[in-house]
């Protein structure tokens, strides 16, 4: 979780990559293909493109032709607490309010949650 905009999201991010990266190395005779998926989400105060948003999904592309892809196995998402809802799910809804600090009853894992922020 991002607490304040220190400009510095994307290398914070490639960082968490790097050591997930390090963690989880190919053993000998593996390939590529073999690495593990991996999903980076990061909970912020902030919103770090000042668009608005409440989730941003970010994936490795061209910067031209948008269909060409990058299939590094890496997916980033970042939860802005602060963006306008725009049609997304109860369930994304309600953990915004729950980062925000604001009453959340959705389902058993929402009041766990809550308890435990308490």
């Amino acid at each position: 979780m991002q607490v304040e905009d220190k400009q510095d999201l994307g290398r914070r991010i490639r960082y968490y990559i790097s050591k997930c990266d390090q963690r989880y190395t190919l053993d000998k005779g593996k390939t590529y293909q073999d690495m593990k998926n991996l999903t980076i989400i990061f909970f912020c105060l902030f919103d770090p493109f000042k668009q608005g948003e409440i989730k941003y999904s970010l994936h490795w592309g061209e910067d031209f032709d948008h269909t060409i892809k990058l299939l590094t196995g890496v997916d980033v998402i970042i939860i802005n607490a602060k963006g306008r809802p725009n049609g997304e799910s109860k369930d994304l809804l309600g953990l915004v309010d729950l980062i925000n600090d604001r009453p959340v009853h959705l389902n058993k894992y929402f009041d766990w949650a809550q308890k435990k922020i308490k």
